[in-house]
């Protein structure tokens, strides 16, 4: 058996985040981005949509993202989207994530990225959100 190669570090590790909502401080939006899949945010009780937004620090390239919604399978409608501006411009868009999902796009330089979470059947929790450098 060969090794896998090692995933690419991620740009979102640590870095400031916010959040539409959260269920309360031990469900903070920088759980999402701790490295952390036994950690998660979660948004408010009767939340059915909702964001999760890094600041990256600066502006940066980017080409990838990963959402891990492992215990929990809430999301229907979602975009991944990053700020131009005053502006929001989406970057994938999908359905479901239940489990692991990886995404890969057409590089762009943003500093502040986000998970716009646009429908979910119970409220939405979020283990791990990250974003990559461009492959």
């Amino acid at each position: 058996t060969t090794a896998s190669p090692a995933r690419q570090p991620s740009l979102s590790l640590d870095k400031p985040a916010r959040a539409s909502s959260i269920w309360n401080a031990e469900y903070d939006a920088a759980k999402a981005f701790d490295g952390d899949a036994s950690s998660r945010w979660g948004a408010a009780p009767d939340a059915r949509s909702g964001w999760l937004e890094v600041d990256l620090g600066q502006e940066t390239q980017i080409g990838g993202a990963r959402i891990e919604e492992l215990g929990f399978h809430r999301i229907e409608e979602f975009a991944i989207e990053y700020q131009d501006g005053e502006t929001w411009k989406e970057l994938v868009k999908g359905t479901t994530i239940a489990g692991e999902k990886s995404f890969e796009f057409p590089p762009v330089s943003a500093r502040r990225v986000r998970l716009n979470i646009l429908k979910a059947n119970d409220v939405p929790t979020i283990e791990e959100f990250q974003i990559f450098a461009p492959k």
